[in-house]
């Protein structure tokens, strides 16, 4: 990375309020949120989530209002930051793509009825389950599955074909 260090044609300062607006519609419609929704969870008027998404200036204190909403650091708003030139920004991204493909394997996703569903499970060495799409009622119930699928995960190596089959069973009682 230092032999790049030349290349850097970024500066440091704080987004513009257009750049703010951008990221903001961004990040509310990377997630599915409506801007009504964002502004309750935001605790600011609608208006103020579209006026900043048009550009137009809002208060540092609805800006952190925001940010926090959408899942972001407080200040990423109002503070100054490295900001890359678009060139920079291109291959920035290019290289993030790169080491995501280098380090995460995508998987298919599919129900889990059956024990053969479950035992491929086991023998992940990291299996990361997303609780975002789960509803607040349920999320006990998924933490808990959650904890016994990392549990079996443990100790799988160690059990014969046949215990790893009744555990995977045991783990589909679980599911439903």
């Amino acid at each position: 990375m230092n032999d790049n260090i030349e290349s850097l044609r970024g500066e440091y300062r704080r987004f513009t309020s257009a750049e703010v607006g951008g990221v903001i519609r961004m990040f509310r419609e990377s997630q599915g949120i409506k801007r009504a929704v964002l502004a309750t969870e935001a605790n600011v008027s609608e208006k103020t989530i579209e006026r900043a998404e048009g550009g137009e200036g809002i208060s540092e204190d609805s800006c952190r209002r925001i940010a926090r909403a959408l899942g972001m650091k407080e200040n990423a708003f109002t503070d100054e930051l490295y900001i890359p030139s678009p060139e920079e920004a291109v291959h920035i991204q290019k290289q993030s793509a790169e080491d995501f493909q280098r380090t995460h394997r995508a998987v298919s996703v599919a129900p889990l009825n059956a024990p053969r569903d479950i035992l491929p499970l086991f023998r992940c060495y990291a299996l990361i389950p997303d609780e975002q799409c789960v509803a607040d009622e349920h999320l006990h119930d998924f933490a808990t599955l959650k904890q016994a699928l990392v549990d079996y995960g443990d100790i799988s190596g160690d059990l014969s074909a046949t215990e790893q089959l009744e555990a995977a069973e045991e783990f589909v009682k679980l599911v439903r």
